[in-house]
């Protein structure tokens, strides 16, 4: 629930709205997002990325933080994702590569430091993280056809439109 914490700091306007396949993470979001006061603001509901209980064209904008390598229908996800955004919508999925460029991790290393990113680097040798190539050709089996990525930090993020 922090990303949604943080949405809501910068557009306290916006709807939101969180989905995450895990009971337990639905409870700690839940638990994240009254602390913050915002139990009757933003809602967080247990969903799988290729099955959302919501309606067509729910969505402006779908955000994925750190779960594509985990998901076990990635073209059922994205078609899904593609169903709750309205036309002209955008989803933005952002991961950690199996890939990432050197200089990617030394940046994220100044930022963040080297331990830190120590520690994501022997992350990867536990999950199936996706390469960059990877990514890059999710799109094409869906319903968006295509999309570009690009690195935000040391997550490469994956943009897609929905067609008007």
């Amino acid at each position: 629930g922090w990303l949604l914490v943080q949405l809501y700091r910068k557009a306290p306007a916006a709807k939101l709205v969180g989905a995450d396949i895990s009971p337990a993470m639905v409870a700690k979001a839940k638990e994240n997002l009254a602390k913050e006061g915002l139990s009757d603001t933003v809602i967080i509901e247990e969903a799988s990325a290729s099955h959302l209980a919501f309606p067509d064209a729910s969505f402006d904008i779908v955000v994925s933080t750190g779960s594509v390598h985990h998901w076990k229908e990635p073209v059922a996800a994205l078609n899904e994702i593609h169903r709750v955004l309205a036309p002209g919508g955008h989803a933005l999925l952002y991961d950690i590569m199996s890939d990432t460029p050197r200089e990617v991790l030394r940046g994220a290393a100044k930022e963040f430091g080297r331990f830190r990113i120590m520690l994501l680097w022997l992350h990867a040798f536990e999950e199936p993280f996706l390469s960059g190539r990877e990514l890059e050709a999710f799109p094409r089996g869906s319903l968006f056809g295509r999309g570009e990525t690009r690195y935000v930090g040391v997550l490469n993020g994956l943009i897609m439109k929905k067609d008007d």
